[in-house]
């Protein structure tokens, strides 16, 4: 009897389960990181074979807030991914600002992903070359 009673309280839960999912494709990437690129500075510094990168982007882009900021090496333009790091961007006045430092040879195919608002926010994606 308790058996049945367990089993019959365990049928009357509920058992449910929401989830989301984005897909961001690559030709939304590249629009808006045409639409946005006034709005993003990288400046690229060289010291012998060292690359100082220094991102200075919006903190807020239409309403959306800078969530993440990621550092991309890629093999080829459309290969898979080498190594991803997140990069810590700190605010000074309006602007959020990123830096980093990578050998000149490691920085062919290497981007800066920037992704603005929560979920399916808006994604800019901005190519490293000296």
């Amino acid at each position: 009897m308790i058996k049945l009673t367990f089993l019959i309280l365990v049928s009357l839960i509920s058992f449910g389960c929401n989830a989301t999912n984005c897909v961001i494709s690559e030709k939304s990437v590249f629009e808006q990181s045409k639409k946005y690129k006034s709005l993003v500075q990288i400046e690229i510094t060289k010291n012998d074979a060292l690359l100082t990168v220094v991102l200075n982007a919006p903190r807020e882009i239409e309403g959306e807030r800078l969530e993440s900021v990621i550092l991309h090496k890629e093999i080829s333009d459309d290969g898979d991914a080498v190594f991803s790091i997140p990069l810590r961007a700190t605010v000074e006045e309006s602007k959020a600002v990123a830096w980093f430092n990578i050998d000149e040879k490691t920085a062919n195919h290497t981007f800066l992903s920037l992704d603005y608002g929560e979920g399916c926010g808006t994604s800019i994606r901005y190519n490293i070359s000296n």
